[in-house]
């Protein structure tokens, strides 16, 4: 009997993704993967709501997905939320307009299952194993940290300094590196750290703008190795563009132009804070967690 692929959508604060994909040997082999910015977070800072013209967006966005990965025939769907529909005092009405468009009914993932879930996937991702490794994820609406050892998850904590939320003022840069410095005690109190590995759009875009791609290529991505130094030039290259020009920069991720910088900013202060000049990317996180959790571990 062949083997049936998953679909896995992802609504987050910036983007929505989909993933079809088998999972193989804990691995993730991709069949498909799309992604639609919509800017779902926009605005949710100052109002504590989701926009009606976000939820529309990102709604029409699914649907889009959903209709892209039909030629795959996946044996099941799976449609998760995060940051931006976990603090939305509306988030129940983006539910009911997907439920009533789409038929499919999105799992708010809290954020620890968020975490647990990324980091399995990044991790999964990696062919080098590490001892202690700390782990984030830095999204639209938050950011998730996480301590693992090998792959078992040890401690976590969310903060909410996604790269959405900074772009709009939301936490001024001394509050961000406070939560950072609190974020990091909590998760890794006076231990050795052997690697610090990132995964979500900011770090695998500026390993795509440090690699020079013309077309982003996962299987590059994966273990890439970015130090400070790397980070600073590409800020100082990004820096004076207009968000135009920026988003013309081979391996610059359409609709990142704005935040790009932002997430800069807070890959340097955990560099800073935790003591290690480089991080690890991974281009696995969120999408291939949810897709081999559904598939391997029920």
């Amino acid at each position: 009997m062949a083997e049936q692929p998953l679909c896995v959508i992802d609504v987050g604060s910036n983007t929505a993704r989909m993933l079809v994909g088998l999972a193989r040997r804990n691995k993730v082999v991709r069949l498909c993967y799309r992604q639609h910015t919509t800017r779902l977070a926009s605005g949710l800072s100052e109002t504590g709501l989701l926009q009606p013209d976000r939820i529309a967006a990102t709604v029409d966005a699914v649907r889009s997905l959903l209709s892209a990965a039909e030629s795959f025939s996946p044996a099941r769907t799976v449609v998760v939320a995060t940051e931006a529909i976990r603090s939305a005092s509306n988030g129940a009405e983006f539910a009911r307009q997907l439920l009533a468009l789409t038929g499919f009914t999105a799992r708010v993932l809290n954020w620890e299952t968020e975490a647990r879930l990324a980091c399995l996937g990044a991790l999964h991702s990696l062919t080098e194993p590490a001892d202690t490794t700390l782990f984030f994820d830095l999204g639209g609406g938050s950011l998730e940290l996480v301590r693992a050892l090998g792959t078992e998850i040890q401690k976590a904590v969310s903060l909410p300094v996604g790269v959405v939320r900074l772009s709009e003022g939301a936490v001024p840069p001394e509050r961000m590196r406070a939560m950072l410095h609190q974020g990091l005690k909590d998760v890794a109190p006076g231990m050795k750290v052997e690697r610090l590995v990132g995964t979500a759009g900011t770090v695998t875009t500026l390993a795509a703008v440090h690699l020079g791609m013309s077309v982003y290529q996962p299987g590059m991505i994966d273990g890439t190795i970015l130090h400070r130094s790397d980070l600073l030039e590409i800020r100082q290259r990004l820096g004076p563009l207009s968000v135009a020009e920026r988003e013309s920069v081979p391996g610059m991720e359409p609709g990142r132009g704005d935040l790009i910088l932002h997430g800069i900013d807070v890959v340097l202060a955990l560099m800073e804070l935790s003591g290690i000049e480089q991080i690890v990317v991974a281009d696995g996180g969120l999408l291939e967690g949810v897709l081999l959790d559904a598939t391997m571990f029920h």
